[in-house]
């Protein structure tokens, strides 16, 4: 049985970590260790490789340099045919485990935790396949992957499932509508979370309660913000108000539904002078008597919607939805080690990923500079 991975230091490197991973494969007929190909998949995709082709002819390219990178005597690459079924073994909770020790978590822990958003993606290139992914606010650390089978609606116990992992326990975390829930915002509320989550009609009584309170209630305050850009104007106003005394039914009694924030959005395009106007409502557990609570829970509404920066980054940068695969455990391996590229992008501070990409694959050496400065060899 393998041991557990150690915990980065300056000695340990993560291909080091990579080599405690559990190794599902029959010790028989071991051509290849598992180490040396997850360090070269992932180097593939750093590269800007996305099919699973396109890596194979990397790993047969860069072979010897990537055994003289890891210090290791592997003569012969391993198969195009034997390549996604190794992937499709990997026991990917440890590794994405692994990554999150030493890629995920910031250095130095912010005096204030960030707001964390959870949101599910779609992996286009299987069926049906999907992940959760739980993404700080303000660094984008991915702190979570979690693959996800099924219908859409599955999305929702996934989520609760994540939220269980430790780094995610106590956190301040924004849920879209399909997360507005009892079930839900009681475990963040009793694990001593905050939640942020949009309410729509897809709870009726409550909707309606909360609407009708907005409309007489006297607000805690307001934030307004306006923002210009994409050829249009965006005007906000966020109104606050204190859901004390409002009736709830008993199965929202134990998410301790304190505070409702009602935001209105007129949008005008700048060249058609075409106006339009949204009303939405969002629901937290945290009290906002004072304007600088009110502009933390203004931001991270905002802040919710950065995770679709990192799924624009893996749809489009790294091609995650043109891959197409038949295995849904190779979509969701290959998935988690995208996760590991943003991960290991995120630490060095790249400004633009695309541009990274072609260094890494022009130059051998700056991408050996690059390995040693994040610890990965």
């Amino acid at each position: 049985m393998s041991q557990p991975p150690p915990s980065p230091t300056v000695t340990v490197t993560f291909f080091t970590a990579l080599q405690q991973l559990p190794d599902p494969r029959d010790t028989r007929g071991k051509r290849h260790q598992l180490a040396l190909v997850l360090c070269g998949v992932i180097l593939a995709m750093m590269a800007g490789r996305a099919r699973v082709s396109a890596i194979h002819r990397f790993l047969t390219h860069r072979w010897e340099w990537l055994c003289e990178l890891t210090q290791t005597t592997t003569p012969r690459c391993i198969s195009r045919a034997h390549l996604p079924r190794l992937l499709a073994r990997v026991d990917w909770a440890a590794l994405t485990a692994l990554s999150l020790r030493y890629f995920g978590v910031a250095v130095t822990a912010p005096a204030e935790p960030e707001w964390v958003a959870l949101d599910g993606k779609a992996l286009r290139g299987s069926r049906g396949e999907q992940v959760v992914l739980a993404r700080t606010h303000q660094s984008g650390l991915i702190l979570a992957h979690h693959p996800l089978t099924g219908p859409k609606a599955h999305e929702v116990p996934t989520v609760r499932t994540v939220l269980a992992q430790p780094q995610l326990c106590g956190r301040k975390v924004t849920v879209d509508a399909a997360h507005c829930n009892p079930h839900t915002t009681a475990q963040i509320h009793q694990a001593h979370g905050a939640y942020l989550v949009q309410l729509k009609a897809n709870q009726p009584t409550l909707f309606a309660a909360v609407q009708a309170l907005t409309a007489t209630a006297t607000p805690l305050g307001t934030q307004p913000s306006v923002d210009k850009g994409h050829g249009r104007l965006e005007e906000r106003q966020a109104t606050f108000f204190s859901l004390a005394a409002l009736p709830l039914p008993a199965r929202w009694q134990n998410s301790g539904l304190c505070t409702v924030v009602e935001v209105v959005r007129t949008t005008t395009q700048l060249t058609t002078a075409k106006r339009s106007q949204a009303r939405a409502y969002y629901l937290t557990n945290q009290a906002a008597p004072t304007p600088a609570v009110q502009t933390e829970l203004t931001t991270a509404i905002r802040g919710h919607w950065g995770c679709e920066a990192d799924h624009w980054r893996r749809d489009v940068t790294l091609q995650e939805d043109q891959v197409r695969v038949k295995h849904p455990t190779q979509a969701h391996g290959l998935g988690v080690l995208r996760t590991v590229v943003l991960r290991v992008f995120r630490r060095i501070g790249a400004p633009n990923y695309q541009a990274l990409i072609e260094t890494l694959a022009d130059s051998p050496a700056r991408f050996t500079n690059l390995l040693r400065q994040v610890g990965f060899l």
